[in-house]
């Protein structure tokens, strides 16, 4: 057996499943995430060099009924009655 195999049966494999099994495990938002798998357009934002072209081509976002009701009613209220 030569040195690297050693090394990786009787020191790094070990000592990763050790590693391994400290780690705390992801929690339901992470998984959710990774599981989503795609980064849009915000990969290219974060490359420095985005194609904006293809940025202009995204339609806006609309709200839901149900969201355009509550920034209407209960966030306008809370609005409102806090002072600047």
């Amino acid at each position: 057996m030569d040195w690297r195999a050693w090394r990786r049966r009787w020191v790094t494999e070990p000592l990763y499943r050790r590693a391994r099994a400290a780690a705390p495990g992801l929690s339901a938002t992470e998984r959710e995430a990774i599981d989503a798998g795609d980064v849009w357009w915000d990969a290219q934002l974060f490359s420095g060099k985005p194609d904006w072209r293809e940025f202009s081509t995204i339609p806006a976002a609309r709200f839901t009924p149900n969201e355009q009701a509550f920034l209407d009613g209960p966030v306008a209220r809370l609005c409102s009655m806090l002072d600047e």
